[in-house]
């Protein structure tokens, strides 16, 4: 099995913090735009385009996730990744973690530099 490159995983990171912010943006569309419509003004061609929107970036999001803990285990702790998922189901919760991904991102960076 072959090495992760540092340059890799910060790119991953940066994929999971631009993720975060569309998985949460299409989540507060869907919750707080969409579902209102559907409900209050018989509309319910918005929940139709932004469910399998969100879904989509839901997953994305999740499989982005993966891929970020997995390429540097040691960099987050067990209260982090709990914290990235559970944050991913509330509105608001992906665009909260935002910050303590990219202070994630900066760390891969830093690691970079080290090693040249």
């Amino acid at each position: 099995m072959s090495e992760i490159k540092a340059t890799d995983k910060t790119r991953q990171v940066s994929l999971l913090e631009l993720m975060s912010y569309a998985e949460a943006t299409t989540l507060i569309l869907l919750v707080c735009v969409a579902m209102p419509l559907k409900y209050l003004g018989d509309w319910q061609s918005g929940v139709r385009l932004l469910g399998p929107v969100h879904g989509f970036a839901f997953l994305v999001f999740v499989w982005s996730a993966i891929e970020a803990i997995s390429a540097n285990p040691s960099v987050w702790t067990w209260l982090e990744r709990l914290r990235l998922f559970l944050g991913a189901m509330l509105p608001f919760g992906g665009i909260l973690n935002a910050p303590m991904i990219r202070r994630k991102s900066r760390h891969g960076s830093e690691q970079e530099l080290t090693r040249c």
